[in-house]
């Protein structure tokens, strides 16, 4: 067999309704030399016994409980008991096109870039299916150096999330993910890409089904790790992006203003010193995202009304939360 070994890593925590949907997907892949490492994150449903269940049933799928440690944790574990010279990851809540894995490996192969990726996925809430790819006839891909996709991640143009790729092995090192952090895919994925020369990226979204819970970090309520995770991942991602192009510091001022957003629109209205300090990093950024023609109209935007002064922004957050436009 010449096709090389992929793992694919499914961190799961109580995914207990959703599990077997991932794994089905990963069991129909048409790429034939893969292993699916499954990472029971100390669930207390049912979960570590469907994934011992499909384990048993099924080679290619091995398992590995550990106690609860969270999502970095979890994929941290798996990625050390992993065997590929290729990685991908794969939430325990999503599943993926029968082709996920062949198409990507594909990209790297035709390219030689060291990491594939789609421009996203399709997202789905509970009670939905989404219909994906099921064959490789519309293949195409496209070649961009790492500056360029960088930032177009910096920009939510491509999703920063560790899914929607296919990394070399090497590129992520011993324990990539920041464990006891929110937001840990922002903290890591920009350091995969400049660990790279090139990513060869397939413009689709019919590849992963990315299912919307209620229950997400990005949408469960406000917490002080929130507060402390966007404000250090931020500055950790600004002062490691400031020394690049003028062009890369720019985009990244973007990206910290929003995560830093994002929580600030969470905090409840009593709670004024927690608003206090983000409304402060807010600030260092939103001179730079004034000015970014590339910057997203929703950051430019919230950006001009922060300049009428705290309380007029905090309406502004309360009223795009209830529009459902804080993202």
């Amino acid at each position: 067999m010449n096709d090389p070994l992929i793992s694919v890593i499914v961190p799961v925590y109580n995914v207990e309704n959703y599990l077997g949907d991932c794994l089905d997907s990963l069991l129909k892949q048409t790429y034939s030399n893969y292993e699916v490492i499954v990472v029971d994150d100390g669930s207390t449903d049912n979960s570590g016994h469907i994934c011992d269940h499909y384990a048993k049933e099924h080679v290619p799928i091995k398992v590995l409980h550990k106690k609860n440690g969270g999502l970095s944790d979890a994929r941290n574990a798996g990625l050390i008991e992993s065997g590929g010279s290729y990685i991908a990851f794969v939430d325990g809540d999503d599943y993926v096109s029968p082709v996920f894995l062949e198409m990507l490996y594909k990209a790297i192969e035709v390219t030689g870039a060291e990491i594939s990726a789609v421009v996203g996925g399709t997202s789905f809430t509970d009670g939905n299916e989404v219909p994906l790819c099921s064959s490789m006839e519309d293949f195409s891909t496209k070649t961009l150096e790492k500056e360029e996709y960088l930032e177009g991640m910096l920009y939510q143009v491509y999703t920063t999330g560790a899914p929607w790729r296919m990394y070399r092995r090497d590129l992520l090192g011993t324990n990539p993910f920041p464990v006891g952090t929110y937001y840990e895919d922002l903290a890591s994925t920009y350091k995969f890409v400049f660990a790279a020369t090139r990513i060869a990226l397939l413009e689709r979204i019919d590849l992963y089904a990315y299912r919307l819970r209620s229950t997400s970090i990005i949408r469960e309520q406000y917490s002080e790790i929130k507060l402390k995770s966007a404000i250090n991942v931020s500055r950790q991602l600004a002062d490691d992006l400031s020394t690049q192009s003028q062009a890369i510091a720019t985009a990244a001022a973007s990206r910290c203003f929003s995560v830093n957003r994002l929580v600030y629109a969470q905090v409840p209205r009593d709670n004024k010193a927690d608003k206090e300090l983000l409304w402060n990093e807010m600030k260092k950024y939103r001179k730079t995202v004034l000015f970014d023609a590339k910057a997203r109209l929703r950051e430019r935007i919230a950006v001009v009304v922060t300049y009428f002064g705290e309380h007029l922004f905090s309406i502004f957050c309360s009223i795009c939360r209830k529009l459902g436009l804080m993202r």
